[in-house]
């Protein structure tokens, strides 16, 4: 019987936690301005002095794409530079749930 009351509490105390935390819906929508940009190098490869360079342009590089591609955030639209060829990035597919 001792069995059979613990066997029961185990199955319905993952439900009693469920109860008491509601659904939470999908992430809500953030304010943010700013876009991702891919920067291309017209002669050379990334490196860790470039990487440093666009951070002191307040652009924030977030990963390489190839050799001379890097995907950086850029804020505000103040971006300049003659070294490197920018496009808008395509956006990004969300797999979340």
């Amino acid at each position: 019987m001792r069995g059979l009351m613990i066997a029961i509490m185990m199955l319905l105390l993952p439900l009693a936690s469920a109860i008491s935390n509601p659904f939470s819906p999908a992430l809500p929508e953030l304010d943010v301005e700013g876009l991702e940009v891919v920067l291309t190098l017209e002669d050379g490869v990334w490196t860790q002095d470039s990487w440093e360079d666009l951070e002191n342009r307040d652009l924030l590089p977030l990963r390489i794409l190839s050799e001379n591609s890097v995907l950086a955030w850029v804020e505000g639209g103040g971006l300049s530079g003659s070294e490197f060829e920018l496009q808008i990035a395509d956006k990004a597919e969300w797999r979340g749930s």
